[in-house]
């Protein structure tokens, strides 16, 4: 089912001449549709582009918060790190008053200068210095300022209105300690005030 020219008899004879002849007959319908095409393209990369800036974007974002949660798991540990031992310094705290009172005591009633009274007096200062070493470090208070933040003021003691020692701490009753720069236990001082 040939025709003469060998063509397959599916096919419209001439059709591509009749394409070739609109074509020159109409050679603005060409030319627009070329453009239509063109702009269509242009349209479609500039769409593309912008889609690929926003992933871009959103890509530096995920980066971003990525780092930052690092960097904060990173603080996150070191804090803890810093500060593990603290249940254990605030549970021989009492301990460590216990043997201050006894050591003072010992001292009140004439027996702190024998032998074992100074080795255990050495025995709690190397104590102390251990514990020194993992951050914790008593809170001065006597002759200091009142400081809320390290002081707690149990007792109170009256002094003339003008008295440079006015809101001083004018005895600790007892001693605070800070691990770090955390406050484990406040002191509890005696806070000199104006008398009324």
């Amino acid at each position: 089912m040939h025709n003469e020219k060998g063509e397959a008899s599916g096919q419209i004879p001439g059709s591509e001449e009749q394409e070739a002849k609109k074509a020159e007959e109409d050679p603005t319908k060409t030319a627009s549709e070329e453009a239509t095409a063109t702009l269509t393209l242009d349209e479609e990369l500039a769409r593309l582009q912008e889609e690929l800036e926003q992933e871009r974007d959103a890509h530096l974002r995920a980066l971003a918060d990525l780092r930052n949660y690092r960097q904060r798991v990173l603080r996150e540990q070191a804090e803890q790190a810093r500060y593990a031992t603290a249940q254990l310094l605030e549970a021989i705290i009492p301990t460590l008053d216990h043997l201050e009172m006894a050591l003072q005591s010992a001292q009140e009633h004439g027996e702190g200068n024998t032998a074992l009274a100074e080795g255990v007096w050495l025995t709690y200062r190397q104590f102390l210095d251990t514990l020194g070493q993992f951050g914790l470090r008593p809170i001065p208070a006597e002759g200091e300022v009142f400081d809320p933040a390290f002081h707690e003021a149990v007792d109170r003691e009256e002094v003339a209105p003008g008295d440079p020692a006015e809101g001083t701490v004018t005895a600790e009753l007892r001693k605070g300690y800070v691990l770090h720069d955390r406050v484990l236990r406040p002191a509890q001082v005696r806070v000199a005030v104006a008398r009324e």
